[in-house]
């Protein structure tokens, strides 16, 4: 009987000790995880300082989605451009400049690159514009858009004038890259030249894929 007690005992206190440790060691890793998550935005931050310190960002590709054989896909990037969302019908270039045009030539639709002859560095809180057209011999080139229920970003223009895709993206992504700050940069000089209407055959619906989930 007093053998039974004596491991009664034994036992229940064993599962204190293990409760209390349990909770000691459970109040430590919060308070680390605390101490780590606070430094966190610190040293992003710090990180995001650092950077626009000692580097400059440069748009240095874009990548299309393009429809059709044989096509000649040309970028233009516009810099400078005004706030999108201030109800001005010429979106994609108001109040911006030319700053750089690449012109590239494709077999085979699909995803291409097409690398910029010159890199275009972009500033910070700075607005600009990929402009993509394309065209080939049998006139059935295309730019492949995507259905997107958000803000409207993607615009077309069919000789008249730019007109929103609505819920339809175009397949353009740009390429940007961080580097070194030039310790004396050559000034950039916006261009004179006539800006180039950008026409972009396509049907009278936008070309779609359905959305995968």
């Amino acid at each position: 009987m007093i053998l039974t007690k004596w491991h009664l005992t034994l036992i229940i206190g064993f599962i204190l000790l293990a409760s209390f440790a349990s909770k000691y060691f459970i109040s430590i890793s919060k308070n680390e995880y605390d101490i780590l998550m606070n430094r966190t935005n610190y040293e992003r931050k710090s990180w995001y300082i650092s950077h626009l310190l000692i580097k400059d960002e440069y748009i240095k590709a874009v990548n299309v989605a393009i429809g059709g054989e044989n096509v000649t896909a040309k970028v233009e990037i516009y810099k400078n451009v005004d706030y999108p969302y201030g109800g001005q019908d010429n979106v994609p270039v108001s109040g911006g400049y030319l700053a750089n045009t690449t012109t590239a030539y494709f077999e085979n639709s699909g995803y291409v690159t097409i690398e910029l002859n010159q890199p275009v560095k972009i500033e910070k809180d700075q607005w600009f514009s990929a402009i993509v057209s394309v065209s080939n011999e049998k006139g059935d080139a295309k730019i492949m858009t995507s259905y997107k229920n958000g803000r409207e970003m993607s615009y077309i223009n069919n000789g008249s004038g730019w007109t929103q895709l609505k819920n339809y993206v175009g397949r353009i992504k740009v390429y940007t890259k961080l580097e070194n700050k030039v310790e004396n940069p050559t000034i950039e000089v916006p261009t004179t030249e006539a800006q180039t209407t950008t026409e972009v055959p396509t049907t009278s619906e936008p070309t779609t894929e359905a959305p995968t989930t």
